[in-house]
C-alpha cells in the first residue's frame, strides 16, 4: 500500500481554518513545550512539502514518493537541491532538522541544544534556544520559496489565487512560466 498524497491528507479546505497551514500552526502550538515533538510535526508537515514538490517536477514522482527505502527525505532532498529547486538555505535547513528528527527518534534523553541551532542557515545565531519559533522559521521559508505551488494545494481559493484546485498539468505549466520570469 502506497503513502498517502498530501492531498488525499488535506483536501482542498473551504476556509483558512482548514488547511494544512492552519493544521500545522494548531500542532505546533499544541506541542511547543516538547523539543522531540516539535522535531517530529515540523519534519513530518515538511517532508509533505518536499513530496509536493516532487509531485509537480518529477516524471518519477509516484515512484519516487512512494518507495520511502529508496527514494528517502535525504534523497529527495539532494534531488530537489540538484534540479535547482530548493534553495541552498532550504536544503541545509531541511538536512539539519532531518538529522535532528533522527536523533528525536533514537536518542532516549534528547534536546536541541544553541550550538545545533547555529548550525542552521540564514544566521538564526548561536544564542538562539530552540523553540517554536525555529521550527516556524523552517517551514515557513520553505513553503513562501513555493509559495504559488503550496497556496494552490493546501489553501482555500482566494480572488487573487483564482478559485478551484489546478490540474497537475495547469501546475507544472504554470510553474513553468513563473521561472521563465
Amino acid at each position: 500500500m502506497g503513502k498517502k498524497k498530501a492531498k488525499d491528507l488535506f483536501p482542498p479546505p473551504k476556509d483558512i481554518g482548514e488547511s494544512a497551514l492552519a493544521k500545522f500552526i494548531a500542532e505546533l502550538t499544541r506541542v511547543m513545550d516538547e523539543h522531540r515533538m516539535l522535531v517530529i510535526t515540523t519534519s513530518g508537515y515538511l517532508e509533505m512539502l518536499v513530496n509536493t514538490v516532487i509531485e509537480v517536477y518529477c516524471k518519477n514522482a509516484k515512484k519516487i514518493n512512494e518507495n520511502n527505502r529508496d527514494y528517502s527525505f535525504s534523497v529527495k532532498l539532494v534531488l530537489l537541491h540538484e534540479m535547482g529547486k530548493i534553495t541552498d538555505a532550504n536544503f541545509a535547513n531541511a538536512n539539519w532538522l532531518r538529522n535532528i528528527r533522527n536523533r528525536a527518534a533514537h536518542d532516549p534523553i534528547f534536546e536541541v541544544t544553541r550550538d545545533d541551532v547555529a548550525q542552521l542557515a540564514r544566521g538564526v545565531g548561536a544564542s538562539k534556544d530552540f523553540d517554536y519559533a525555529v521550527c516556524l522559521m523552517i517551514f515557513t521559508e520553505f513553503w513562501n520559496d513555493h509559495r504559488l505551488l503550496f497556496s494552490k494545494t493546501f489553501m482555500p481559493p482566494s480572488p487573487i489565487l483564482g478559485h478551484g484546485m489546478p490540474s497537475d498539468d495547469e501546475r507544472r505549466a504554470g510553474l513553468k512560466r513563473q521561472e521563465g520570469k
